[in-house]
């Protein structure tokens, strides 16, 4: 049905090669990843899924190799962003897959000791663990072949480890839901908006500010 559909589309649009189309799309999109805040990027094409009592929150870029390059060098900063969103909406388990959509293959990046364990189960593969990044091969598609393995282990007794599940819990408590932040629409000196993260860098700033104030006390008992 999709390849009649655009089969269709294509001879109404004058369109004479569908795959250069779909390539240079794929480059455009590439280009706004760049411009694009990691909240943007996260969230764009994000699902939930309930399995039993278990909440899945999965994310999704489809990108060309120079894209996926420059997901996976700012990995530090999705994850920084997952953890924040995981304890905000209180997802048990929260994924974020790099789709290269001309090589056919995805990268799952991994937020926490939880996510790990699921994952190398679910799919049988081994997260490096210098990068946090998971090579999960030829699945490209979240619908058919990354959640329904992780609904299968699950549903066949799947446990965390008990330092798992400690980690996981601790991720999910009110301290971090607290040092998450919230998500607002700023708007630059040429009125584009974006959206970020905001509240918790003023809580690391308070803290600093606390720090040098002990500092300078400590400092003028000693004259």
């Amino acid at each position: 049905t999709d390849k009649l559909m655009v089969a269709t589309l294509a001879k109404f649009a004058g369109v004479k090669d569908v795959d250069a189309l779909a390539q240079e799309q794929f480059r455009a999109k590439s280009k706004v990843l760049q411009i694009s805040s990691i909240p943007e990027i996260l969230l764009a094409d994000l699902k939930r899924f309930n399995l039993g009592d278990v909440a899945i929150a999965f994310g999704v870029c489809e990108t060309v190799s120079a894209g996926v390059d420059m997901l996976l060098s700012r990995k530090e900063e999705i994850i920084e962003e997952m953890q924040a969103v995981k304890a905000e909406k209180q997802d048990t388990y929260m994924f974020f897959a790099v789709i290269d959509v001309i090589k056919l293959k995805s990268q799952l990046i991994i937020c926490g000791d939880a996510e790990q364990e699921l994952a190398e189960k679910a799919f049988d593969c081994k997260m490096d663990e210098k990068t946090r990044v998971m090579d999960i091969g030829k699945r490209v598609s979240r619908k058919k072949t990354m959640v329904p393995p992780i609904g299968e282990t699950l549903k066949g007794g799947f446990k965390l480890s008990e330092k798992a599940a400690e980690a996981n819990k601790k991720a999910l408590s009110k301290d971090n839901v607290d040092k998450a932040g919230h998500l607002e629409l700023v708007y630059n000196k040429d009125c584009v908006g974006e959206i970020r993260r905001v509240g918790k860098l003023k809580k690391v700033s308070m803290k600093l500010k606390a720090m040098a104030a002990f500092a300078r006390g400590f400092g003028k008992a000693k004259k």
